[in-house]
């Protein structure tokens, strides 16, 4: 390395020399590069001048031995700052960008978009960075760099942080980031294959000055990482901000790290805390009952131009929407020094303004280090970066290289993405993750300290555990979109009734929301089943609670209680109006459906005794306010639909079925590799997993024999059979069929097997779900339970009419428009044991799957129906798809082989034309290798055997094979009359492969020119 002071490049860089035996010359002082730069940082400070002209000065600070202004203050690396002068197009391409960030979406990428494709996004993404180097990194600033990441590359120094240090809005919202593959640029003419040295780290900063910004702190704690999740879903919030929905977000995260908890031991890598309302006040409470090391936020963020301000958007202490800043956010933060790492994965939290973004403003409340998002990131995107940082920090490795890694990560994936599949417009999304840092950092935890996991991590449950309230573990597990719709009804003056399955736990949420509506501050009286939901009892019960707060009064209501002369409804009122009045109360009648039985045992939807119907109808009529009355029952109540609003119970989602399991440390021993089939089976059933749980607590070694224990206590639980009797003719035929559907499924389907119009289902579906024998959601999807489901098969439908309705099902959704469609209808082909329609659908998945580079997919669906041997004719196809897909990837021998058995079955059973198709597609391998000869040989059989049959598209595709190796060759003559031919027969059919014939004939017009062009085509004519 050369740095010479005599050097015109390095007259004003305040070092003389970096010589080869490690020192190093910076300003009067000589260092030590192996012992002084060993953690070194470079600060930039970027400061805006006058005339539009921006200062650029450079600081160096390390940690080392000494005591040293190099460890204190710094040293400048320049004599004089640099000027530079940033060009206005610069601004408007980030602007531009922006704009297309912001519309790029999974329907752009798979699809392809109008403006945008592969070659113009990666050619906008490079013009940016470049701009960005040559603005900021062309001249002195530029050189600094280099010889410092030539010491770190060179093993001289450990560690190398470039803070950016500004407070200029337009500056600090540029994607610095992107510079990165210019600041490591490529060496000796070879493809690089990282994007930097994993020991590099580019991060942001409001502190001002190098002084201040300090060498890495005492920070590391022992193992595990302990984080706290918040997803914010604010109920006032408009459908396009709650596109980010809370299950969806936990449940992403659980899919990237989740193995890092669920590791069946007692000691997890990672402990996941997730916050149930998403407001600052409960955040504050949590870091000071636990002590996280990570704030993690997911959900909705945004940047407000006009105001040129960021917000996230959280909810308040009655769950509306809630605007917090990040000063906000940073306030809150700054009373909890545990926290080490601020995670915002939301989009555009990263973004500046006048009064500061997001990440500025809680960066400037001390938080060591923030992570957040510069443009809007994808699912895709956000998984992979996720995964990784959260592996590596749990692995304590530092920081920087962490980060370092995740980034990579992200970088390594679209460029494996871009070279498997060139023609999808894939977006690089390395250089979204924007690293604010207020002082470098190390490791998150130190291996070094025993392992330790507070006892009480995982929140114990904030109500009385009564022995009718089916808690696993200690906690009390989410459902918070009811939490949300039972919160508006009470507002509102209205009384709910939770039914639902058995065991799917509405005691608990009843019991739980009502302890801790309106903040605990409501009395609760709870009446369970037939023997004490009865008019005496009730009256009895609350006449109790008078008598502890006004025993005179008492006194006088109960000389009216014990008079038989007194109506029961009037005793009621006197309760009400002197005891009820002006106090908070929750009622809560639960298990109301065994007042919903007659003498006989049998059920109803309808209140057995018509005395107590009315008692209860008369108490929801009249209570006052602030007092609120929850019912739950198995089955939906007619008696009480006019006075309640029914809330039908759903399963629990996937992400609730893991918190479930962290909760208890019984359930906490299952393996991720085994959670998955387990949330299968209970589909979210939580009396399955008490079932569960009281199993393992006897054997401790987990089976899936204990599983299928739980499944048989669930059915006996379920009494399905009682309530299947009740049904009338027409909703037992439509229940048996709905039994069929395997997901949440639109009444269209349903309608397609049954042959009965949409219309006359709906009601039937109601009537079932008033049953609770299906969940029926606004739009009018519906779903049956997994156990629900596996009972009928086994008990009412025989497996022959199953097969036939998952047939029908199966061609309703082969019909329809998107993969996930697909992936159900190859699902019930496989149930019905249609294997034409399931080996279709498995060929219409790969190739989806093939169009966006997912290779291995594509794979293994085409190997599941070779597995299956329908016929020979699916079998030369699977056998083909593969060799084509393995073409795709370089694995040419491998798809040889598989095109050459392709073809031996295709020959033996005279499938001429997949014969065609298959020498066409060998052709292909051997043009690649550079044997022509062979290549050609392949395609004029090819062509035979397409113009045999009358294959127009077929010939077409092989013309314009042969005349693009033709051109190759520079054989210009010869292959312009079969691009001609090919380009016609495209032409004419309208096929969009014309654009690839033209491109070919355009490029020979240009090689050899007009006249030469012209007169070879005459030649034709």
């Amino acid at each position: 390395m050369k740095n010479t002071p005599d050097s015109p490049s390095q007259k004003n860089i305040n070092y003389g020399n970096i010589t080869a035996g490690g020192d190093v010359h910076i300003g009067d002082n000589y260092y030590l590069v192996e012992k002084a730069l060993q953690h070194s940082i470079l600060f930039l400070r970027i400061e805006p001048a006058e005339g539009g002209i921006y200062s650029l000065n450079m600081h160096i600070k390390s940690r080392h031995d000494g005591a040293s202004k190099l460890g204190t203050s710094g040293e400048p690396l320049l004599q004089h700052a640099v000027a530079v002068n940033i060009p206005a197009g610069l601004f408007d391409d980030l602007m531009e960008f922006q704009a297309f960030r912001r519309g790029s979406d999974s329907p752009m990428r798979l699809k392809g978009e109008q403006t945008w494709n592969p070659s113009s996004i990666i050619a906008f993404e490079n013009r940016l960075s470049q701009q960005l180097y040559d603005a900021f990194f062309s001249g002195d600033i530029g050189q600094v760099c280099a010889d410092f990441i030539h010491l770190l590359e060179s093993k001289r120094i450990e560690e190398l942080l470039l803070v950016l240090s500004t407070n200029d809005e337009k500056i600090i919202n540029l994607p610095f980031e992107m510079v990165l593959p210019l600041l490591f640029p490529s060496k000796l003419g070879e493809a690089k294959k990282s994007l930097t040295a994993s020991n590099f780290g580019l991060v942001r900063t409001k502190v001002g000055s190098l002084e201040a910004f300090n060498m890495q702190g005492d920070l590391a704690t022992a193992a595990p990482l302990k984080m706290l999740f918040i997803t914010a879903l604010p109920e006032d919030l408009d459908e396009r901000g709650k596109m980010l929905q809370i299950e969806e977000e936990q449940t992403r995260l659980i899919q990237s790290i989740g193995a890092l908890e669920a590791t069946g031991d007692s000691k997890p890598k990672i402990a996941i805390e997730f916050l149930e309302n998403a407001s600052l006040e409960e955040l504050d409470k949590a870091l000071s009952a636990r002590q996280h090391d990570i704030v993690h936020i997911s959900g909705h963020g945004a940047y407000h131009a006009g105001e040129k301000k960021g917000v996230l958007y959280f909810e308040n202490e009655d769950g509306d929407e809630e605007q917090v800043s990040g000063a906000a956010l940073g306030e809150c933060l700054r009373g909890h020094q545990c926290v080490k790492l601020l995670i915002l994965s939301a989009c555009e939290t990263a973004m500046a303004g006048q009064e500061g973004g997001v990440t500025e403003q809680a960066a400037t409340f001390g938080v060591p280090a923030i992570v957040a998002m510069r443009f809007a990131v994808t699912d895709e995107g956000a998984k992979v970066f996720t995964t990784e940082l959260y592996t590596r920090l749990a692995q304590a490795q530092t920081l920087t290289r962490s980060l370092a890694y995740a980034r990579e990560a992200l970088h390594r994936e679209v460029a494996q993405r871009r070279e498997a599949a060139p023609h999808v417009p894939y977006i690089a999304e390395w250089f979204t993750p924007v690293i604010y840092q207020n002082q470098a950092m190390g490791s998150l935890i130190d291996p070094t300290q025993p392992y330790h996991l507070p006892d009480q991590f995982y929140p114990q449950s904030s109500f009385l555990k009564t022995s009718k309230s089916r808690l696993i573990g200690e906690g009390f597990i989410g459902r918070k979109r009811y939490l949300i719709q039972m919160r508006q009804a009470f507002r509102a003056d209205k009384h709910v009734c939770l039914h639902g399955l058995g065991g799917l736990g509405k005691t608990t949420l009843a019991e739980a929301f009502a302890h801790n509506y309106d903040n605990h501050s409501h009395q609760i009286v709870i009446f369970r089943n037939g023997n004490q939901i009865n008019e005496a009892h009730i009256l009895q019960t609350l006449q109790k609670r008078f008598e502890q707060v006004n025993p005179a009064l008492a006194a006088q209501t109960q000389e009216i209680l014990d008079n038989p002369q007194v109506e029961v409804l009037d005793k009621l009122q006197v309760l009400l109006d002197n005891y009820l009045r002006g106090r908070k109360t929750i009622l809560i009648f639960d298990n109301v459906e065994d007042v919903q039985t007659d003498e006989e045992g049998q059920y109803h939807q309808k209140i057995a005794s018509d005395l107590l119907g009315s008692f209860l109808k008369y108490l929801c009529e009249n209570t006052p306010k602030n007092c609120h009355i929850l019912f739950t029952t198995r089955y939906k109540i007619d008696d009480l639909a006019d006075v309640v609003m029914h809330l039908p119970l759903d399963k629990m989602g996937y992400a609730e079925q893991y918190r479930l399991l962290n909760y208890s440390e019984v359930l906490r021993k299952i393996d991720l590799k085994d959670r998955d089939d387990v949330y299968k089976r209970l589909d979210g059933h939580p009396r399955g997993y008490e079932y569960l749980e009281a199993l393992l607590k006897k054997d401790k070694t987990f089976s899936w024999q204990q599983v299928a224990k739980s499944e048989e206590k669930v059915f006996e639980n379920l009494l399905l059979a009682k309530v299947y009797e009740r049904l009338t003719e027409p909703e037992q035929q439509i229940f048996q069929l709905v039994s069929v559907f395997i997901s949440r499924t639109p009444p269209a389907a349903l309608a397609a097997v049954s042959g009965q119009p949409e219309a006359a289902l709906m009601p039937v579906l109601q009537a079932l779900q008033d049953w609770s024998l299906c969940f029926l959601e606004k739009d009018g999807r519906f779903e049956v339970h997994r156990l629900t489901r596996e009972w009928m098969g086994r008990h009412v439908v025989p497996d022959e009419k199953r097969k036939v309705w998952a047939l029908k099902a199966g061609e309703y959704f082969e019909n329809q428009f998107t993969v996930g469609d697909d992936l159900l209808a190859k699902a019930y082909y496989e149930e019905a044991e249609a294997w034409e329609g399931f080996a279709r659908t498995s060929f219409r998945l790969q190739g989806h799957c093939q169009l966006i580079g997912m290779y291995p997919q594509a794979f293994e669906l085409n190997q599941a129906v070779l597995e299956r041997n329908i016929d020979d004719k699916t079998n030369a196809d699977a056998l083909n798809y593969n060799g084509m897909m393995l073409h795709s990837v370089g694995q040419y021998d491998t798809a040889l082989g598989y095109l050459e058995q392709s073809l031996a079955i295709q020959q033996q059973i005279g499938d001429r034309q997949g014969e065609g198709v298959t020498l066409n597609n060998i052709s292909q391998i051997h043009k690649v290798r550079g044997d022509y000869d062979t290549a050609l040989g392949y395609l004029e059989q090819s062509l035979a055997i397409r113009q045999q049959i009358g294959d127009i598209n077929g010939v077409a595709e092989n013309q314009l094979n042969i005349g693009a190796m033709l051109f190759e060759q520079n054989r210009y003559d010869e292959a312009i009359p079969l691009l001609r031919s090919a380009y016609q027969i495209f032409q004419k059919i309208g096929s969009p492969a014309i654009k690839n014939a033209e491109g070919y004939l355009n490029a020979i017009l240009q090689r050899i020119g007009e006249d030469r062009f012209k007169a070879i085509l005459s030649t034709l004519q």
